[in-house]
């Protein structure tokens, strides 16, 4: 299964702390994993060199920007 990293971003668009490792056996998985990691800050999904996918933290106006395949 490939594993994917879930960084946290700042508002300013900055890696605020260290990335999680996960592995799933595709994006939607790690989207679904992602989703539980949201803690304050948004958060960026990649799978390697890929980026898949960014979700906020504002949980009443959750906005998600998917990354190209």
């Amino acid at each position: 299964m490939p594993n994917y990293r879930i960084y946290p971003i700042s508002r300013a668009g900055r890696i605020v702390g260290p990335s999680t490792v996960i592995e799933c056996a595709d994006d939607h998985e790690a989207i679904h994993q992602a989703e539980q990691a949201v803690d304050g800050h948004d958060i960026e999904i990649w799978q390697e060199a890929r980026f898949v996918l960014r979700l906020t933290s504002d949980d009443a106006n959750r906005s998600v920007t998917y990354g190209r395949s």
